[in-house]
């Protein structure tokens, strides 16, 4: 209400941000799940399958933080924030040299798009062959 909200609105913002709230902690929690029978599975099948989940989750990782990288740019938010850093960080080793290969589409830096399409392309290999 002190940003100009009028107060019969405030039932409707807070039904909103309980299921946004509750479809974001369901999610994790499937996350964490998957994550955990995969960890386990992996376990009880040897150290190939161990190799191959630390792959995914690494691949899986990168991916994360092209997005998270990808997102703060259309929202503005530094680079240098504490809560961005470590998307930059990770990622700026495969973004970089594609920046200077490829050429921009108008306003728009594709080599995000064409980093996640390595990774993804990187891990479907590397899925087959462990």
């Amino acid at each position: 209400m002190r940003s100009g909200g009028l107060p019969t609105a405030a039932p409707l913002w807070t039904l909103l941000g309980v299921v946004i709230g509750g479809i974001v902690i369901l999610s994790l929690l499937g996350f964490l799940r998957d994550n955990v029978v995969g960890l386990l599975s992996a376990l009880s099948n040897g150290p190939r399958a161990i190799l191959a989940l630390v792959v995914a989750w690494t691949i899986g990782l990168l991916q994360l933080a092209l997005i998270v990288r990808v997102i703060s740019s259309w929202v503005r938010i530094s680079p240098y924030s504490r809560w961005i850093r470590w998307s930059f960080t990770l990622t700026e080793w495969l973004v970089a040299p594609l920046r200077r290969r490829l050429p921009p589409l108008g306003m728009f830096d594709i080599s995000p798009i064409v980093a996640y399409a390595i990774l993804w392309a990187i891990g479907a290999v590397l899925q087959r062959v462990l």
